[in-house]
């Protein structure tokens, strides 16, 4: 399965003067995008995710981009043609979210 993203429209856009920003990221025809299949995605989770706490398979959390309450072991990762790896909301392609965009509920 092959996605398009736009890498050049990728952007970050700062929320309320909080501080906080959510990366964007919109499909488009210019750039194709791999769906990766992994295999011990929490050994995944652990070598890639990129904050502190690294959630286990079987948290909940609420995915912003499309406001769904996803599993976060149903992940998807996918690739770029630089080969970043994107760790994807489990609606990806018809959701954009990424990591990032999970939040507590």
């Amino acid at each position: 399965m092959q996605i398009q993203i736009d890498l050049n429209k990728t952007n970050r856009q700062d929320k309320g003067g909080s501080g906080d920003s959510t990366l964007n990221i919109n499909y488009s025809s210019t750039n194709k995008m791999e769906e990766i299949i992994i295999i011990d995605k929490q050994q995944y989770l652990k070598e890639h995710y990129p904050f502190a706490d690294i959630p286990e398979l079987t948290d909940s959390k609420l995915c912003i981009h499309c406001d769904k309450i996803i599993i976060v072991g149903n992940y998807k990762v996918f690739k770029d043609k630089k080969s970043f790896e994107y760790i994807c909301c489990p609606n990806a392609p018809s959701c954009d979210g990424t990591l990032i965009d999970w939040m507590e509920f």
